[in-house]
């Protein structure tokens, strides 16, 4: 979310990319909204998080080989993602990115872009 006095998308000088992603969407937009509520609150700016595309894998399984061939069960995994900007950071505000706790059912990943 970018207020209204915050720096325009080419100004600034360096941000920090955040990726989420979780088979379990609930848990990432919980996690999504404790990152943006903590930068917000060190007066950072944030942008997102911005949902991607969901990955979903599909699976056939054959239930019995022998008797009853044309029979399937089918089984789906979707692997939802999230991506944040965050512009122009300040040592407080990565310091309270490293105290956050995120659970075990996320994965984050956080580059740094010039």
């Amino acid at each position: 979310m970018l207020k209204k006095n915050s720096p325009k998308v080419k100004d600034y000088k360096v941000k920090v990319r955040i990726r989420l992603s979780s088979y379990d969407h609930f848990l990432l937009d919980r996690v999504s909204g404790d990152i943006v509520g903590a930068i917000t609150g060190a007066g950072g700016y944030v942008k997102g998080p911005i949902p991607l595309p969901v990955i979903r894998k599909r699976f056939d399984l054959l239930k019995s080989p022998f008797v009853h061939k044309n029979h399937f069960d089918q089984y789906e995994i979707s692997l939802h993602r999230r991506i944040m900007d965050i512009i122009d950071p300040s040592q407080n505000i990565l310091n309270t990115l490293q105290k956050l706790d995120i659970p075990a059912g996320v994965i984050a990943d956080m580059k740094v872009i010039n």
